[in-house]
């Protein structure tokens, strides 16, 4: 350590001891860029590096030939690692840090990184609007892309079911954070690209910006860009956009907008249809009820005209006059039975047999004929007498006129004698 305490030096002598003290200490030091400036009238890049805090500020420069030769662009905001040491302005007595080399801390790092390959993207114009795919306003085919596990897929499918339960998804489940994430991104946009589908939803939740740089990788960039099927990332990460959703054919703010935009279309025109929908719903149904009970009484007048209906009516009509036939048959019948039994009574009564059969006869001339009276015969002829049990060959032996019966008893026709 120098000791100065008993000279007594000159500003100039001063100041050149602290150059000389401080050139033997090379530091690294952090902190954020808070301005710049970089005039081509200069032959360094002057800025100034800050804390967190605010309350310290360094001021330094870097010579132009040494800023040229690193891979960087300095902004303001950036915070950065430099090397150097200090060193004093002799004119003034200005200390500035003089940076010997530059690397980005942190995040930093990082930001220059996707600030530098959206630099170069956007170069070759592929985040021109131009190139967007138009997002279709009435998809029935989508896909999403994101991690199977988490909220996220579970939020996306409910709000596009709640919104429009009509769209099929094809669901692609993929890391979206670590080395393979971009790549397995890129395996499911080709993947879905060949299915023909409406569009792709590319999301996934918030994180830090570390999480996001899969979005920012490059290939995923120029897969998005080159796929024939419009893409639609939702990233849950604001205010920084990534690679994926300057290059996406529509950028939402979160998975759920993502969802919310692609049923956007049938969400508005359902909005616009179900009032109409529910007036036709109605009248369809009060025409329903009417064909019912127009159907009912059709259908009660058919079970009335019906040929089995009729048919039964006329056999119920036919048993119940069977019945009364049945009835007065057998009363007929009855009838005529008491009937015929008194007329075989009388019959029986007046039967010549019944008569034979209490001692009367009949008699015949010799022609056949029936002998009534005494007249009809003359003495010495011959007739036949008809018994019940047989019959008697007679001769006339003698005539008279007296009767054996008095007239009461005669019978009309006097062809019956007593034996």
């Amino acid at each position: 350590m120098f000791q100065f305490e008993n000279d007594v030096l000159s500003v100039k002598q001063a100041i050149s001891i602290a150059q000389d003290a401080l050139d033997h200490f090379v530091l690294c030091v952090q902190g954020e860029i808070s301005s710049m400036s970089m005039s081509p009238r200069y032959s360094a890049v002057y800025f100034t590096i800050k804390d967190d805090d605010d309350k310290v500020s360094l001021s330094c420069l870097i010579w132009k030939n040494r800023y040229s030769s690193l891979d960087l662009n300095l902004e303001e905001g950036m915070l950065v690692n430099l090397t150097g040491r200090f060193s004093i302005y002799p004119k003034k007595g200005n200390l500035t840090f003089d940076v010997y080399n530059i690397e980005p801390a942190g995040e930093g790092t990082l930001r220059l990184k996707v600030a530098n390959l959206i630099k170069k993207l956007q170069e070759e114009g592929i985040f021109e609007e131009e190139h967007k795919l138009p997002i279709p306003q009435y998809p029935e085919r989508i896909g999403v892309i994101t991690s199977g596990s988490g909220a996220v897929i579970h939020d996306v499918i409910s709000t596009i079911k709640r919104r429009c339960n009509c769209i099929e998804i094809n669901f692609y489940g993929v890391p979206i954070e670590g080395a393979k994430a971009a790549y397995e991104m890129i395996k499911a946009l080709e993947a879905l690209d060949a299915c023909e589908l409406d569009a792709i939803l590319l999301v996934r939740g918030g994180g830090s910006f570390e999480d996001m740089m899969p979005f920012n990788e490059e290939a995923l960039a120029r897969t998005i860009y080159s796929v024939k099927t419009p893409v639609i990332t939702g990233i849950g990460h604001r205010p920084d956009n990534t690679i994926s959703d300057l290059v996406s054919d529509y950028s939402a703010a979160t998975p759920t907008a993502a969802a919310e935009k692609i049923t956007e279309g049938l969400f508005d025109l359902k909005a616009k249809i179900n009032p109409t929908r529910e007036r036709l719903q109605s009248l369809i149904t009060k025409s329903i009820n009417e064909q019912i009970r127009i159907q009912n009484e059709l259908k009660l007048r058919l079970t009335s005209l019906s040929p089995t209906r009729v048919l039964e009516h006329h056999r119920i009509r036919f048993d119940n006059d069977l019945n009364r036939l049945m009835l007065a048959v057998n009363n007929s019948h009855k009838s005529f039975e008491v009937r015929v039994k008194s007329a075989a009574k009388r019959l029986d009564d007046l039967s010549p047999l019944s008569a034979f059969s209490r001692g009367y006869s009949c008699v015949f001339d010799e022609d056949g004929n029936v002998v009534s009276h005494v007249s009809d015969v003359i003495f010495g002829s011959l007739v036949n007498i008809e018994l019940i049990d047989g019959s008697l060959s007679c001769e006339v032996k003698g005539i008279s006129s007296n009767s054996l019966f008095d007239s009461n008893q005669k019978e009309k026709n006097g062809n019956i004698i007593q034996n």
